[in-house]
């Protein structure tokens, strides 16, 4: 696959393997990257395997059910192949959507993550519409804020690398979580850190048959 770069600035024109063109509406190498620059364009229709937004300057929200991507600067039809790659500009506040899907976050790297075979980096927040699991892995963080719209999801910390401290109502600052969280009624640790639950004035429910498990405001 060839990497494929936009004009910034003029719709359905760009350059690729020392070719540039204008007035080509379509891209289509289903193993090819797509670099849109700051504001790269095209009016016709695209099939690529990685779409590289690193320099783009408007928001994005990829939906990883669909595929379908706001703000994509393609007007027809666009297709994502093989790894479904989508590199966002970690100066704009992206966003990753879906329903009923896990959302798993990359070790190391913050704001990137995969859900439903699409891949991602770069994308702050994640906003599930039904019932929404987010997997930490040993080290996933996300920048911004986590959201199951449902209020019946999932935060699985269970192979988490270091003790988790999770905040009850979703106020900012959560281990992994810089922003808020909310929708989430699950908390899943792992059993050899030592996890802490936090709040301000709230009751504890303990499990009377399992150790360190209980409930309070709705999260368990």
């Amino acid at each position: 696959g060839y990497t494929y770069t936009l004009d910034a600035a003029t719709a359905d024109s760009g350059s690729s393997q020392g070719v540039t063109w204008s007035d080509f509406k379509n891209i289509n190498d289903t193993t090819g990257t797509v670099n849109f620059q700051t504001g790269g364009s095209l009016t016709g229709n695209l099939s690529a395997q990685t779409l590289n937004y690193s320099s783009y300057t408007q928001d994005l929200t990829l939906n990883a059910s669909t595929g379908a991507i706001t703000n994509s600067g393609v007007t027809g039809t666009l297709t994502l192949n093989g790894t479904k790659t989508v590199n966002g500009n970690a100066g704009q506040s992206n966003t990753v959507t879906g329903t009923g899907l896990t959302y798993t976050l990359a070790n190391g790297t913050p704001d990137a993550g995969s859900a439903n075979g699409y891949a991602w980096s770069n994308f702050k927040h994640i906003t599930d519409l039904g019932v929404g699991t987010i997997n930490f892995n040993a080290s996933g963080s996300v920048s911004g804020n986590l959201t199951s719209t449902t209020t019946t999801g999932t935060l699985n910390y269970g192979s988490y690398g270091s003790a988790v401290t999770y905040k009850l109502g979703g106020a900012a600052g959560s281990t992994g979580i810089t922003g808020t969280n909310s929708g989430f009624a699950t908390i899943t640790g792992n059993n050899a850190q030592s996890n802490t639950i936090t709040g301000s004035g709230a009751t504890y429910l303990l499990d009377a048959a399992l150790a360190d498990k209980g409930s309070s405001g709705g999260s368990s």
